[in-house]
């Protein structure tokens, strides 16, 4: 953070929340940089005018309300008891029965880690994760 913080100094920068998975461009597009950085997997980056990005909608904040609720990233979700917890390490999926051996696996690494309400669940983020 400390970091950051040198970087903008004497900039005009306005700080706004944006949830995760809701739908927001910026975000989503954000989320997928990173999963092929941590997947190892080469991603294409943009370098033009920024009038010329592809994705036109890039600083829209608004969000997807329904999206938001079929993501599972709401209060509820959150506070639901976890049947597992998902993890893809170095191209391995494991699953874990408490968050703890979940984070004790990612925490440091290039990691993927989801939390699954249900044995359906968890094996519809395990087929995600390996297509």
């Amino acid at each position: 953070m400390e970091e950051l913080s040198d970087l903008v100094v004497g900039k005009k920068i306005e700080w706004k929340y944006v949830g995760g998975h809701i739908g927001v461009a910026g975000n989503m597009r954000a989320d997928e940089i990173a999963v092929s950085f941590a997947e190892g997997k080469p991603t294409k980056l943009f370098g033009g005018k920024f009038d010329d990005y592809e994705i036109k909608n890039i600083l829209d904040t608004s969000h997807d309300v329904e999206m938001k609720k079929d993501r599972g990233v709401n209060k509820s979700h959150l506070k639901a008891k976890a049947f597992s917890y998902v993890s893809l390490v170095d191209g391995k999926i494991m699953t874990h029965q408490t968050w703890a051996e979940c984070e004790a696996r990612a925490k440091g690494k290039k990691a993927k880690y989801k939390k699954a309400l249900n044995k359906e669940d968890e094996g519809e983020i395990i087929g995600e994760w390996q297509s």
